[in-house]
């Protein structure tokens, strides 16, 4: 993904978007295209602060054929900054013990 500052991002990962749908037209009106999203984690290529993205801001994706293809798919990407994230968790870590075949607790995500 390249942002319109020229920062490019990337995902870890392939991903597939699924396919807009349409819908029927109300009594022979003209059918509704309904487009598909998908959310995707991203990290910098470069990193530093050189790739802050302090807006919400639509990137292009690279690889995309046809003159219309960045209008027709595009990502939309939240602020990237150095402010906390929220994630849906706990911060409570913990190591699987192979003897006992149990979790123990640990004091630190970065030992996990």
């Amino acid at each position: 993904f390249t942002g319109p500052n020229g920062v490019q991002f990337a995902s870890a990962f392939a991903l597939t978007i699924p396919r807009a749908r349409r819908l029927r037209g109300a009594a022979g009106g003209q059918p509704a295209i309904v487009p598909s999203q998908q959310n995707v984690w991203v990290d910098a290529v470069r990193k530093g602060r050189g790739s802050l993205m302090p807006g919400t801001d639509r990137y292009e994706i690279q690889g995309l054929l046809g003159p219309a293809a960045n209008n027709l798919l595009y990502g939309i990407g939240t602020p990237m900054t150095l402010q906390k994230q929220n994630f849906q968790g706990t911060r409570d870590a913990y190591i699987f013990d192979v003897r006992t075949s149990r979790y123990v607790k640990v004091n630190s995500m970065n030992y996990a």
